[in-house]
């Protein structure tokens, strides 16, 4: 290099042009075209080994280091930035780039169906049910500026598990932040009938405590709440009983994506209990659902929820198994991204030429069904396709495409429609030319055609004067 001698491994080059160029390794290293300079942070106080460099000039440039470690550097400056957390989110980035889902979302394998960061990965599973953003997203929340309360979300005791009386079970919930906190347990309507566990001091994320199922309470259902501290979090329902508990129904397969066709079976460790079932439904199964055969054939997308009844006892919690069959084709791409939209929106759907696509929605706000469900498989034909909503309204859009018996992931749109201003211009240039929604202009030899301008109306302002 000139003569220089850099001798850390280089991870990593940016460049704002010829004469400023950033190397990265362990030191970060700057070449203004003439001279070289290695800035050793680690003697400057920052315990910041460099990876990743990004920014808009020398003057405002980042660079990410292990752990979660952050620097940045002004020109004159440098300056640790501490991001709270050990290890970076993992975002979503699969080989093809999907429009909407790359780089936007989190990755579906580091937080799956269950994990308190799902909410923001590129997609749901079927019957997934998610009740808070979670740590992660609620830090990027954070980071964008908006003010978060410490929130702790439980993800044990569930919604329609059973507890008997003198056994052992663990709560588990994640805290955004960490700090004191009480359990107390309360009825359902979250009013206050014991302390649990006296004060104690939680970490960030994921915390457990585990509790003798009391046996002086009443048969019924209860809630584990946050009793002190500066954090909220309430669990779900859940059942307290006398009764020994059913264990809950296992499968011969887990949930994903199988290459082909699968025979799945069930069984449940509590001898002579029956395991029933539903299909393709957000209902956890009753005592009056179908009993669940020997075995079943999974042909395509399904979704199975199981519980184990027997008499004298408790049914189990609910176990809840998504199958799907073949090489998944590429999901569709809807455009414009959800957000919120004047009047006339255009809404346009495209997908592989090679598969199937399949639609629902609703315009009153309500959740539409999957495209997968049988009784809602409404196919689209051309593609791609656009269609154009012109009312004042909140519309949800769920897409699927299907190829050789499987179905690709789910791609939800959510759009808010706002009245409008339409800006429309008369072409008074090109008199044989008089149409609405575009006009021509004569530019370079020829006529160039330039569409008609909506956007959102502004809402009501107070201006004050002074």
């Amino acid at each position: 290099m000139h003569g220089y001698l850099i001798t850390p491994p280089l991870t990593g080059a940016f460049s704002f042009s010829s004469s400023d160029i950033w190397f990265v390794g362990s030191f970060p290293i700057h070449g203004d075209g003439k001279n070289w300079v290695m800035y050793h942070l680690q003697g400057m106080g920052l315990a910041v080994s460099v990876s990743k460099a990004w920014g808009t000039n020398s003057n405002n440039i980042y660079f990410v280091g292990i752990n979660g470690s952050f620097a940045s550097y002004d020109g004159l400056n440098w300056r640790k930035i501490e991001s709270g957390t050990k290890t970076l989110a993992k975002l979503y980035v699969p080989k093809t780039w999907e429009d909407g889902s790359s780089l936007y979302h989190l990755d579906d394998n580091t937080y799956p169906a269950g994990n308190s960061n799902s909410l923001m990965t590129h997609m749901q599973e079927n019957a997934e049910v998610i009740y808070s953003p979670g740590e992660v997203g609620l830090a990027i929340m954070k980071d964008l500026g908006w003010i978060i309360n410490r929130l702790a979300t439980f993800t044990n005791p569930g919604s329609g598990i059973a507890l008997q009386k003198g056994t052992i079970d663990t709560v588990r919930w994640t805290d955004t932040e960490g700090g004191a906190y009480s359990l107390d347990l309360t009825d359902t309507n979250a009013i206050f009938i014991r302390t649990i566990l006296s004060t104690q001091k939680d970490n960030k994320g994921l915390n457990q405590f585990v509790w003798a199922i009391p046996s002086d309470l009443p048969n019924g259902k209860y809630k584990v709440k946050i009793g002190s501290g500066t954090a909220y979090g309430i669990s779900t329902a859940f059942t307290i009983t006398n009764l020994q508990v059913a264990s809950a129904p296992t499968f011969n397969y887990s949930s994903g994506t199988y290459p082909a066709t699968i025979w799945i079976k069930a069984r449940t460790q509590t001898q002579s209990a029956v395991i029933r079932y539903t299909i393709n439904s957000m209902q956890a199964p009753t005592i009056s659902s179908p009993q669940f055969p020997d075995s079943m054939q999974i042909t395509t997308l399904t979704t199975i929820r199981a519980k184990a009844f027997k008499d004298s006892m408790a049914e189990s919690g609910t176990t809840v198994v998504s199958y799907n069959i073949g090489i998944e084709p590429l999901a569709a791409e809807v455009n414009p991204p959800s957000g919120a939209y004047a009047q006339n929106l255009k809404v346009t759907i495209s997908w592989a030429t090679d598969s199937r696509c399949f639609w629902s929605r609703t315009e009153d706000g309500t959740e539409p069904h999957d495209p997968s469900e049988p009784g809602y498989q409404y196919e689209l034909i051309s593609n791609p396709i656009t269609y154009i909503f012109n009312s004042t309204v909140t519309v949800n859009i769920k897409v699927r495409t299907y190829k050789d018996g499987t179905w690709g992931s789910l791609v939800y749109n959510q759009y808010t429609l706002t009245p409008g201003l339409r800006i429309a211009q008369i072409d008074d240039e090109d008199i044989s030319y008089s149409s609405f929604g575009k006009w021509k202009k004569w530019e370079n030899s020829q006529w160039i055609e330039y569409p008609d301008t909506t956007f959102p109306r502004p809402a009501l302002a107070l201006i004050i004067y002074f």
